[in-house]
């Protein structure tokens, strides 16, 4: 009898051990299941949905002590704020990703989370910080023999290079970066390394070279129906007509980007597709509607703070390095933080995957450059446009002596005006239709205060600042100002 119930004991334990590991096994399929719906939502561009089973997945995942799961999950979700300029929710994610492969060693995962933090460096300036995190990755690839990870690592090395004009070192790491590439068949590899190849020779003044590669990826990327890379080609060739003053091709190139730019949502895309058509419109002698699109670009252009950002990434930096000494005491916070990622807020997001969105950032801070020489040919255009901005003896007076001296006006009459509720309206509208109904009420604006001669200050969100009585003095301006209002 004692022996059947010692026997009765062990097959009760077993059963319990059984039916543990079971639903361990059923939970760790479900996860992986929220985890594959999850990268399915990315490809179809439908990010809330992505967040939201990649949060599903996190909490099953740290239910049954998954730690590699986990660990992919915190990097999915880095991907996806790196996408959106989120970089300190961004280095979190990934530096609580970098915590969990140097705890189970593992290596892949270490070389993919270096990489990815030496985007988050590049895009801060910080490129001595990205140097040494894409060199850890790359070593770590050539250990594993790991083509496309070797191959982004040897890119992201080149523009640097690129970026401290050492174009001979950046195109040598571009080219061997483009063969591996070609060898493994990663079309998303070649097209992002055709468009930093071109970037480096607009630089140089290299028109041929440069339309060359752009139009060697934008191919590419028409083939793969990558639209955020397709966008990007679009800017860069309507960039670089601009500089061959083929006017009409760029201004083809660059509405075709701007198009697609707002279909998928591509807010940065957006506001430099915003810049260079401002730019063409004043070469053109366009003058409105450049003022028009220049708006619109200083629109899109302040939603995005990037200072902000770096402050908080020294911040999360500091917290990283505190937490890997104090793991242990550690461990129950970083659980209550990973729950909290169900209630971070829903996000139009770009596209994941680091290639494409670490190429969007470096071509657009190039353009910037090449744009920069190329104003310099517009010099009339850029004086007509300067007196649509300011009044006509302050612009005569700026361009002599490259300053305006203040003077003192005795009798003025000041106007300021305000939208009653504006912030519960602006609540209502996304940005777009913000931007339309203040413009709209700004241009009319523009109109009644210039019936009455009455000079326009500034704008400041929804305050609209002007004077009477200045630059040219005169006696009637309470009159004029009372009466405009």
């Amino acid at each position: 009898m004692k022996n059947c119930n010692d026997a009765l004991t062990l097959c009760g334990e077993l059963l319990t051990s059984a039916t543990s590991a079971y639903r361990s096994k059923i939970l760790e399929r479900k996860g992986n299941a929220y985890n594959y719906i999850g990268i399915i939502n990315l490809f179809q561009n439908n990010y809330p949905e992505a967040l939201e089973n990649f949060s599903a997945a996190l909490r099953i995942y740290q239910e049954i002590g998954n730690k590699k799961g986990s660990a992919k999950i915190y990097n999915n979700f880095g991907n996806i704020y790196y996408v959106q300029e989120n970089f300190p929710e961004a280095l979190m994610n990934y530096f609580a990703s970098l915590k969990i492969a140097e705890e189970t060693g593992d290596k892949t995962g270490l070389a993919h989370l270096y990489n990815n933090i030496g985007l988050i460096y590049y895009d801060q300036g910080n490129y001595a910080e990205a140097l040494s995190n894409y060199s850890a990755s790359l070593k770590i690839d050539e250990e594993l023999g790991d083509q496309y990870g070797k191959a982004t690592d040897i890119m992201n090395i080149g523009v640097i290079y690129k970026d401290q004009s050492n174009y001979a070192e950046a195109l040598k790491n571009l080219s061997a970066s483009l063969s591996i590439f070609e060898e493994i068949g990663d079309k998303d590899g070649m097209t992002a390394v055709y468009r930093n190849i071109g970037l480096i020779y607009s630089f140089q003044n290299n028109c041929t070279e440069t339309l060359k590669n752009y139009f060697a990826a934008l191919s590419i990327a028409e083939e793969t129906g990558d639209k955020v890379a397709i966008t990007d080609c679009f800017m860069n060739i309507g960039n670089q007509y601009i500089i061959l003053e083929k006017y009409s091709d760029a201004s083809l190139y660059l509405h075709k980007g701007l198009s697609l730019a707002k279909e998928i949502g591509n807010y940065r895309a957006i506001k430099y597709s915003y810049m260079f058509l401002s730019e063409l419109d004043s070469l053109q002698g366009n003058l409105k509607q450049s003022m028009e699109n220049f708006k619109m670009y200083i629109t899109y252009r302040d939603s995005i703070v990037k200072k902000e950002n770096a402050k908080k990434t020294i911040q999360i930096q500091m917290q990283y390095e505190f937490d890997k000494k104090e793991s242990l005491a550690k461990a129950e916070q970083e659980k209550k933080n990973a729950l909290a990622l169900k209630e971070l807020q829903k996000q139009k997001l770009l596209r994941n995957g680091f290639v494409g969105g670490f190429a969007v950032v470096l071509i657009f801070a190039g353009v910037f450059f090449t744009q920069r020489k190329r104003i310099k040919k517009g010099k009339k255009l850029s004086d007509e446009l300067l007196l649509n901005i300011l009044p006509s003896e302050v612009a005569e007076e700026l361009k002599q002596k490259g300053s305006a001296e203040a003077k003192q006006f005795d009798f003025v009459t000041v106007m300021f005006t305000d939208f009653i509720n504006f912030t519960q309206i602006s609540e209502k509208l996304s940005p777009a239709e913000l931007v339309a109904e203040i413009d709209t009420c700004y241009k009319e604006f523009d109109h009644i205060i210039t019936k009455y001669d009455i000079e326009k200050i500034k704008t400041n969100g929804d305050s609209y600042m002007c004077a009477g009585g200045l630059p040219v003095p005169n006696k009637t301006n309470p009159t004029d100002v009372v009466t405009a209002a």
